[in-house]
């Protein structure tokens, strides 16, 4: 008789955290910046597939605002391990685009799991 167990997992709209970037390339790290983008701010009309890489996430481009940046930013910080810097200037760059965000996480290098 074989035994059966049930794992029950609690419901996250962001399904994968704590990824170690070593195990990830830079066409992973972008796709998964798009799902955060589209999950974590409830974009309904929008898919990852709709994201392009270099067009901006504010004002012109996708038109994220600022209550948009703080939940994307914790998001992010969730799913990868990093911190951002207080400095606004700074973080204006970083959320630039998906391909500024996935230079910095490439930046940081890898954590400690």
């Amino acid at each position: 008789m074989a035994l059966h167990f049930r794992v029950i997992i609690p419901y996250s709209p962001f399904p994968i955290y704590g990824i170690i970037r070593t195990n990830m390339n830079r066409d992973e790290i972008e796709s998964r910046l798009k799902e955060i983008v589209v999950s974590a701010l409830d974009l309904e009309d929008l898919t990852p597939a709709d994201i392009e890489t270099d067009v901006p996430l504010f004002g012109e481009g996708l038109g994220l605002d600022s209550i948009d940046a703080l939940e994307l930013g914790m998001a992010v910080k969730k799913a990868f391990g990093i911190t951002f810097s207080s400095n606004s200037a700074d973080n204006r760059r970083i959320f630039h685009s998906v391909k500024t965000l996935a230079d910095y996480i490439e930046a940081q290098g890898p954590q400690s799991a």
